[in-house]
């Protein structure tokens, strides 16, 4: 399979007279050789790239970012009794993975060079067994994670989006994991296992214990519950209070900053009106630990201080009725209510840009003899952000001239943003309703499959950032979203 992509967004606004200076391209290898044993080897290799350019000569903002990633694999399938974990047949997958992810960003005019990169290898191992009775599972996994960001320019200006300064660290850690299923009795099943973590640096190997079972009360009635931990090695340093994000930031656990651990568990009920029509609600609860975060108020003119750890938690229930396609229309209707908070090393609790406590999707397709008809329709409450009142000139001290006056590493003075209470503000509702229409007519052995789709056909503004000018006592508030009415066509051949 060779397959490439390229965005002609930019190319249709040239055409109709305006300027979008952006565009992606990627492209996907991915072979497969079978051995005579029934054994298999697959390669799977990816590149993709994001570009930014100028849009003409006096412009100085140049941006790029993109993936790579390499992947080996073999399979291989082993029937008959074997006195190994009492299977009666067993597989086994041995993976290797290399991937990595590098950004850019220059603006001459600022005198702003912005570099994040992140480089993973792994190299990981599953052997399943199956029987009568459920399934079991071993594996290991070794990895390695070298994340490293650096911002050359003026902090105080950089401070107000991104982490100023530069981090470089590298993550060591060897795996082991099992889990099995089980079918104790015509009426219940249990999933279990556990996960231990040795990575370099920090001590004692970390256990990460899960568990959930499904009770039959009939054969169209269940409930289900499942409880588990999980750990995350890496962390996001960007500050959520920003008014963008321009890129993500990575730092590595060490020492001084550990793991992150959440504790999840859920109890659900899922029922079967008819054959075609599933109800599945389910409750949630997560607490999490040592949440590494961006420090707010840190002054980015004093080395240290740059993280904090933060407690949270998030609660709430999910809500899916599913109907499978039935003379033709098939769709669902998702609600999520949830309600998340976080604490602050102070002790200071707010609620999280994650915090959107109403979430409702409606999404349905209609197949017609000719042509296959969709629809989504989703609302949801805003999630929380942090507001600006103003902003300020920071100066810096000449020694020469014995004078207050312009940044020595800028050409003008560096504005800082005073900002509101930490995410005491909301974005507003937010909805939008996005159609296709394919056409699925036959032609011969081949399929020949023109479709349109138009996201957010009403042209709905769901501000995602909020842009603010300050001029004396006044100020302007400008929201940016993302493409207000986006249509998309192409031509889809099978054969």
């Amino acid at each position: 399979l060779v397959a490439g992509r390229r965005t002609y967004a930019d190319q249709v606004a040239r055409l109709a007279g305006q300027k979008l200076p952006y565009h992606f391209q990627d492209a996907n290898v991915h072979a497969t050789h079978l051995f005579a044993g029934g054994s298999a080897l697959a390669l799977t290799a990816y590149a993709g790239t994001d570009v930014v350019y100028p849009s003409t000569l006096r412009d100085t903002l140049n941006v790029e970012w993109g993936n790579i990633a390499l992947g080996l694999s073999w399979s291989a399938v082993r029937r008959g009794q074997s006195a190994f974990m009492r299977s009666d047949s067993m597989s086994f997958v041995q993976r290797a993975i290399i991937s990595k992810f590098d950004a850019d960003v220059a603006v001459a005019g600022e005198d702003l060079d912005v570099h994040s990169h992140v480089h993973d290898t792994r190299l990981n191992g599953t052997l399943t067994t199956y029987s009568a009775g459920g399934a079991q599972a071993v594996g290991y996994e070794l990895a390695r994670q070298r994340v490293s960001y650096k911002t050359l320019g003026a902090k105080t200006v950089v401070a107000n989006f991104i982490p100023v300064g530069s981090s470089d660290g590298t993550l060591r850690s060897a795996s082991g994991w099992y889990g099995g299923l089980w079918k104790l009795s015509p009426s219940l099943l249990l999933d279990a296992g556990g996960r231990v973590d040795f990575v370099e640096g920090l001590g004692a190997p970390a256990f990460s214990p899960r568990v959930s079972a499904k009770l039959l009360l009939s054969p169209s009635l269940a409930l289900t519950a499942s409880a588990g931990r999980h750990m995350q090695w890496l962390h996001s340093v960007l500050r959520e209070e920003t008014p963008f994000r321009v890129l993500d930031f990575w730092t590595v656990s060490s020492a001084a900053v550990p793991p992150a651990q959440s504790w999840v568990y859920s109890l659900g009920v899922e029922r079967w009106a008819t054959p075609l029509s599933q109800l599945r609600i389910e409750a949630f609860h997560k607490s999490y630990r040592d949440l590494t975060v961006r420090n707010s108020a840190d002054d980015p003119l004093v080395e240290g201080g740059e993280l904090e750890r933060e407690t949270g938690r998030s609660s709430g229930v999910d809500v899916l009725l599913r109907r499978l396609e039935h003379n033709g229309f098939s769709g669902w209707i998702s609600y999520t209510l949830a309600y998340s908070r976080r604490t602050t090393a102070n002790g200071v609790t707010y609620a999280p840009s994650q915090d959107r406590r109403h979430d409702l999707n409606l999404v349905g397709s209609w197949q017609g003899r000719r042509y296959l008809w969709g629809a989504r329709f989703g609302m949801s409450t805003g999630t929380p952000f942090t507001g600006l009142e103003g902003e300020f000139l920071r100066k810096a001290y000449d020694p020469i001239n014995d004078v207050w006056g312009t940044s020595p590493s800028s050409n003008s003075s560096s504005s800082q943003f005073l900002p509101t209470e930490h995410n005491g503000a909301r974005f507003p509702l937010a909805h939008r309703l996005d159609v296709s229409l394919t056409r699925t007519g036959l032609n011969g052995t081949a399929r020949t499959m023109p479709y349109l789709s138009i996201a957010n056909i009403y042209g709905r503004l769901n501000p995602a950032i909020y842009y603010y000018e300050f001029n004396g006592a006044s100020s302007t508030r400008y929201g940016f979203a993302n493409f207000r009415f986006l249509p998309t066509f192409g031509i889809r051949h099978v054969f």
